[in-house]
């Protein structure tokens, strides 16, 4: 149990009675109380001791010993100085150091006191409010320095972890503390749970074979959650967006071969946390001098804020490179700052708390001018994702100690009937450039009509779709961030057939890494003479290939040889074996 403590040694016991004015001094000289004659009874005495908090701030207990008060007393507390522009210092009481407080009305400051007039005695506490202020930059402080931090939050717990896996399920995922995770059995279903374990937050994207059973998102963070809630990278999945340390847990519902999440950030997850960072600033300065209750209704407001939605307006930002993630990062907190402050004054506080609404708003304007300080940590935020894979129980042999899963095919469609990209999709260049297309072939992946590759290795236009105007590409280059490439011919295409035995363009490992197809170019080699048939993103090895296919499709679960490459004559050791969990074609749209 939390409680504050009382120092005896700091204990003063003053004699008082009808008629006698008393004046008394606390032991270390924070408190002096002055109760006239006429403010008490009977003879009693009165005790000031010295009090701390829980969170470790000094105050004092005053009461009265063998009288009542009665009248009116005073109580002066000496606090020096106060900086231009410094609000007078908030008083708070309450019944002891651990009780809410309520925050004093009858105060002012005098040459360096702050003067509070009081009909009854309790545990005081005067805040400062540059003091305040020192405390909410170092909060803020703190939740940046948490971003370059991993092992956030708490290893979950599933129920029935052995049962599930005797069941024949299991799950793999991708090696670091970004994420924490498990897989258990309720009396429904199985059950996935995790835990965003960075100092910010992430978007969770799932396949349609989970169902999201809930999280332990705060009230206010989970609707601002939902309404930033970006478009799902794969048509048919979900997001959701978790903050830091937040738990995720899903059902597994369909009886498919595999199903997973994609956790990273992106843009909707930055202004998630800007927000965290920006209110949650306004909270703690609240709380400190209203208490949790204040904090609590401020949060409230936050729900209903007009001014969220402008930060919706921002979600389908596209950063590149960390300088346009800190500026992001930047605009993004002082807009939370601007947001909160608006709904801090729209707040019910009540006619008492409404005293402190302005004095926190001069503390967050203080706080402004430090974030220049310790924004550029946005920098440090790992922008790559983590993967968990939910297998099922199949008949299938094991690969690598684990039970097998069929890969999952996926036809690839960026393009409309007319041929125009999809509304899901972007471009990575802005404008139409021409591109060489006399000698046009059907795209290695296609399972359609009219998917050709066209021009040099460096122009990637390797699964491009004819316009109706058979004179317009468009043109897939990462089916995972839905990014395509645009260009324009000379002259018009004929048909286009489908590829005779088509090979994926793409293919993601069970351990989530994303491999793209080799279309020539300069690679590394090995001393064996494997050479490289998929570059594999966020990792140090690639797709080996011989004289044979690249990948192994001679059962259901597919299966590739993965190793480093470098100098012609460089030895390496030699490929493992990787699953390949989707793979990748285009075809025509429907």
């Amino acid at each position: 149990m939390i409680s504050g403590c009382s120092g005896q040694s700091g204990s003063e016991e003053i004699e008082v009675s009808p008629g006698k004015h008393t004046v008394g001094h606390s032991a270390d000289g924070g408190v002096t109380v002055d109760i006239p004659g006429s403010s008490v009874t009977s003879e009693g005495a009165l005790h000031i001791d010295s009090a701390t908090t829980p969170d470790g701030r000094h105050g004092w207990s005053i009461e009265l010993g063998g009288t009542e008060l009665t009248g009116a007393a005073t109580l002066r507390f000496p606090v020096g100085d106060l900086e231009p522009g410094e609000p007078v210092p908030v008083v708070t009481y309450a019944a002891n150091p651990e009780a809410e407080p309520t925050v004093a009305t009858d105060v002012r400051y005098d040459s360096g006191d702050v003067v509070v007039t009081t009909d009854h005695f309790s545990f005081w506490l005067v805040d400062r409010w540059n003091d305040v202020r020192a405390s909410a930059t170092s909060w803020l402080r703190g939740r940046f320095d948490d971003i370059a931090s991993f092992g956030y939050g708490a290893q979950p717990t599933c129920p029935g972890e052995r049962e599930v896996r005797d069941a024949g399920f299991d799950a793999t995922s991708d090696q670091g503390k970004r994420v924490y995770w498990c897989l258990g059995q309720d009396a429904q279903s199985p059950l996935l749970k995790a835990v965003n374990a960075r100092g910010y937050g992430v978007s969770v994207e799932y396949t349609p074979g989970l169902e999201f059973a809930g999280s332990d998102r705060k009230d206010w963070i989970g609707h601002v959650a939902d309404l930033l809630r970006p478009a799902p990278i794969n048509r048919g999945n979900h997001v959701e967006l978790l903050p830091s340390g937040s738990e995720i847990e899903f059902d597994v519902i369909e009886n498919s071969t595999s199903d997973g999440v994609m956790i990273r950030p992106e843009p909707a997850s930055y202004l998630l946390t800007a927000l965290d960072f920006g209110v949650g600033t306004y909270a703690m300065a609240i709380e400190r001098v209203g208490g949790s209750g204040a904090a609590d209704k401020f949060l409230t407001a936050m729900e209903g804020a007009s001014c969220l939605s402008s930060f919706s307006k921002m979600t389908s930002s596209d950063l590149d490179g960390a300088g346009e993630l800190t500026q992001f990062f930047n605009t993004a907190l002082n807009m939370a700052l601007d947001c909160a402050e608006i709904a801090l004054e729209e707040a019910d506080l009540g006619p008492v708390l409404a005293t402190i609404i302005a004095p926190v708003i001069w503390v967050v304007d203080g706080v402004r001018t430090a974030i220049d300080g310790f924004i550029g940590a946005a920098e440090s935020i790992d922008r790559n994702g983590y993967q968990i894979i939910v297998h099922r129980p199949t008949a299938d042999t094991e690969v690598a100690g684990s039970p097998a899963a069929d890969t999952e095919i996926i036809e690839v469609v960026a393009v409309d009937d007319a041929g125009e990209p999809l509304p899901d999709w972007r471009a990575r260049n802005p404008r139409r450039t021409t591109i060489d297309c006399s000698y046009p072939f059907p795209s290695v992946s296609s399972r359609g009509t009219d998917v050709v590759t066209c021009g040099s290795t460096a122009d990637a236009a390797h699964t491009c779709w004819v316009h109706t105007d058979r004179q317009s590409l468009t043109c897939a280059i990462d089916p995972w961030k839905q990014e395509y490439s645009q260009y324009q011919l000379d002259e018009p295409l004929g048909p286009v057939p489908a590829a005779e035995k088509a090979e994926p363009e793409w293919i993601e490992l069970d351990d989530g890494t994303h491999c793209f197809r080799r279309h020539g170019g300069a690679w590394g080699a090995r001393a064996d003479d494997l050479a490289g048939a998929y570059y594999c993103e966020g990792v140090d090895y690639f797709v080996l290939v011989d004289e044979g296919p690249a990948i192994d499709t001679s059962t259901r679960q597919w299966t590739v040889r993965v190793g480093e490459m470098g100098a012609p004559d460089e030895v390496f050791p030699a490929p493992t074996v990787a699953r390949v969990a989707r793979a990748y074609f285009t075809t025509s749209p429907d």
